[in-house]
C-alpha cells in the first residue's frame, strides 16, 4: 500500500501525463491492487514447494547410494556427481513455475 501511495502522489505531480483522480474502489484498481499483493506470496508458496521436492530426490539418491553398499576400507563410498545432477536437475525443473508467474504476470495484466 505505501508503494501505491508513492505512486499516486508521483503521477499526480507529473508535469506529463498528469494522474488527476485514481479510485481504489474501482474494480480494476483493486483487483489489480490484489493481485500485486498476491504474487510474493504465490511466489514463495512455489519456491517452497521446490526446494521440498528437490529434497525428497536428494533423500531418494542418497537412499539409493545406501542400499547399493559400495564397502571400500570399511566406510560407503559416496557418489557425489549423482548428487549434484539430482540437485542440479531439480533446481532448473522445479523453478520453471516461478519464473513463468514472474515472466508472464505483467505481460498477462498489461494486456
Amino acid at each position: 500500500m505505501a508503494l501505491y501511495g508513492a505512486f499516486i502522489t508521483r503521477a499526480k505531480n507529473s508535469n506529463y501525463n498528469k494522474l488527476v483522480n485514481v479510485e481504489v474502489v474501482d474494480g480494476w484498481v483493486f483487483g489489480s491492487m490484489f493481485i500485486g499483493a498476491m504474487l510474493p506470496y504465490w511466489f514463495s508458496a512455489l519456491t517452497m514447494k521446490s526446494v521440498g521436492k528437490a529434497a525428497d530426490d536428494m533423500v531418494k539418491e542418497v537412499r539409493r547410494q545406501f542400499e547399493k553398499e559400495e564397502i571400500r576400507n570399511g566406510e560407503i563410498e559416496p557418489d557425489h556427481e549423482a548428487c549434484i545432477k539430482v540437485s542440479t536437475d531439480a533446481s532448473l525443473k522445479e523453478m520453471i513455475a516461478p519464473g513463468v508467474l514472474v515472466m508472464l504476470t505483467p505481460i498477462i495484466c498489461g494486456v
